[in-house]
């Protein structure tokens, strides 16, 4: 006989954001570069300098990598965010 024990998804710890951690980048200048994101001005605002140059170059990897940024920005930006945090403590 054996016995199963159900285990709970592990879920990541977000810390709550004071005023001194607040958000560094927010969603509305992401979108708003995102609009111009044939020229990869997004891809540089998020801290991703080699990927705003090839996006730059291939003019948004042909259009099909400025639609997957559509796609993907809310969480580019909350993991940016994120990131941002857990380097002030």
């Amino acid at each position: 006989m054996t016995i199963g024990v159900a285990l709970a998804p592990v879920r990541r710890y977000d810390p709550p954001m004071s005023n001194s951690a607040a958000a560094t980048h927010n969603k509305a200048s992401g979108y708003l570069f995102w609009f111009f994101g044939f020229t990869g001005a997004h891809r540089f605002y998020y801290g991703k300098p080699l990927s705003g140059v090839i996006w730059l170059l291939t003019a948004g990897l042909l259009g099909i990598g400025w639609l997957y940024d559509f796609c993907t920005l809310n969480g580019q930006i909350d993991e940016r965010n994120y990131n941002s945090r857990l380097r002030r403590f």
